[in-house]
């Protein structure tokens, strides 16, 4: 396992990265919503795909979300505002990366609140948060039953090397339909 923190440092260098127009970096949108929703996708990730934690630390059922505390507390200064971040590129260990990478790929294009309406749809926060409560613990095996029926644990070998290969792909039309419903509303 690694570090959350380190994680979360990860994330928000690849967000600087990936803001960057002409060589020149504009401004990052991960606020502390966004990275929470990022990290708790990371953390599916992981356990869906490989059958085991990326990081320890407890992921709770928030009412705008998956949470975690420790994160919340280093961020919240931030509220609604892209994070800063200035640092070089964390040392987080292939496999943590590769699954980092795949989530921005994935999930990184979302603003925080199309995140957070995206967690209430998915059964590890929804049943959380209505069956065991505001703030209760998202238990690491409902994450992983969830993320590991997307991701079907039967798939070749080809085919996880290509989820990994892969540079991006096209937004589905669901995901199409919640991007525009959002643009709409700015």
């Amino acid at each position: 396992m690694i570090d959350v923190f380190e994680l979360a440092d990860y994330l928000l260098f690849v967000g600087n990265e990936n803001s960057k127009i002409d060589g020149e970096y504009a401004i990052s949108d991960i606020t502390p919503m966004k990275l929470q929703k990022l990290l708790y996708y990371c953390q599916g990730y992981s356990l869906g795909l490989f059958g085991e934690p990326l990081f320890g630390n407890e992921i709770q059922a928030w009412e705008l979300g998956p949470v975690i505390p420790e994160i919340y507390s280093k961020y919240k200064r931030y509220e609604r505002s892209a994070i800063a971040f200035s640092g070089s590129e964390p040392g987080i260990g292939d496999k943590a990366k590769q699954i980092a990478d795949i989530v921005m790929r994935d999930k990184g294009r979302f603003v925080a609140w199309a995140l957070s309406n995206m967690t209430h749809k998915e059964k590890p926060w929804l049943f959380t948060f209505q069956k065991l409560g505001k703030n209760s613990i998202i238990s690491n095996s409902i994450i992983e039953e969830f993320f590991s029926s997307i991701f079907e644990k039967e798939s070749t070998l080809e085919e996880e090397q290509a989820l990994f290969a892969s540079v991006g792909r096209l937004p589905s039309r669901e995901e199409w339909e919640e991007i525009n419903y959002y643009v709409s509303r700015l």
